[in-house]
């Protein structure tokens, strides 16, 4: 009989996504038992990789599981930016960790999600990039945060950014010295950790049905939503903040409709308690 019931329920599902998703949503309960609000639960584990220079993985759930690494090169600086260093990340997503995904070059969605990563390192500025100089105008480290999908099931940029501040603040550097007879850098055994301003974190909302406001949205969910908003805390207050559609929601206990500014205030209040539960995990 519980087979049968399971079975009924996905193919439900698969008919008719939208109404199986709002008769959840109004009972207050999401499909996997958590209510609006409530993100999933996070786990962060560090140095699982020994031939990077920084390593963590991060499980959202039991859904989504991404595994971060830093290499580091030695790199000639930008002539505008003498004394800067690089941080360059990437993201692969194959059928591994969803059907959805194909073998082959990055999609666009894979691009477009990349570039939403590098934005969130930019903006928070997690890595000093002038503490990333050797030598002024001929010698800097550039560093590569290569993000790699093992589930993927929504919040994906909320754990490649985890994942990548995760293995940052693992990451340690060999002391380098630039020689200017030979032009070249030398480094040595002693091994120094990486300079962090801040642990940033992001966090991601979902409208569903301009009614329903949900922290941490699933795969299934994402797919529904009438709005998003990605919100990026860094050392003070908001540093990454991007919205795609009209985000209004209902609030239940008066049955006003909340205006996109409160419910854009209310994302961040809660992205700040998220922020700080989640860098104890760091």
């Amino acid at each position: 009989m519980a087979q049968a019931d399971e079975v009924r329920t996905a193919v439900f599902k698969k008919l008719y996504p939208v109404e199986f998703l709002k008769r959840h949503l109004e009972e207050h309960v999401r499909e996997d038992g958590r209510g609006l609000l409530d993100p999933r639960e996070a786990t962060v584990a560090t140095g699982v990789i020994s031939q990077a220079r920084g390593s963590a993985l991060v499980r959202l759930g039991n859904g989504t599981m991404a595994i971060a690494a830093v290499n580091a090169h030695i790199s000639e600086p930008q002539q505008v930016r003498p004394c800067e260093g690089y941080v360059v990340p990437s993201i692969d997503l194959s059928p591994i960790a969803s059907p959805q995904y194909k073998i082959g070059p990055p999609g666009d969605d894979v691009q477009a999600l990349t570039r939403r990563l590098q934005k969130f390192i930019d903006d928070t500025r997690v890595v000093p990039r002038e503490s990333l100089e050797i030598a002024q105008g001929a010698a800097v480290w550039c560093l590569y945060v290569d993000v790699v999908f093992l589930s993927a099931d929504g919040g994906l940029l909320d754990a490649a950014a985890l994942a990548a501040v995760a293995a940052l603040k693992n990451t340690t550097l060999p002391k380098a010295t630039f020689d200017t007879d030979t032009r070249r850098c030398i480094c040595d055994d002693t091994k120094e950790p990486l300079k962090l301003t801040c642990l940033p974190i992001h966090t991601t909302f979902g409208v569903c049905d301009s009614t329903f406001l949900l922290a941490d949205p699933s795969a299934f969910e994402e797919s529904l939503l009438s709005a998003k908003i990605e919100i990026g805390i860094g050392l003070d207050d908001v540093s990454y903040l991007l919205q795609t559609g009209n985000c209004t929601a209902l609030d239940f206990d008066t049955q006003r409709r909340i205006s996109n500014a409160e419910l854009l205030e209310h994302c961040v209040t809660q992205s700040q308690s998220r922020a700080a539960a989640l860098r104890r995990l760091l």
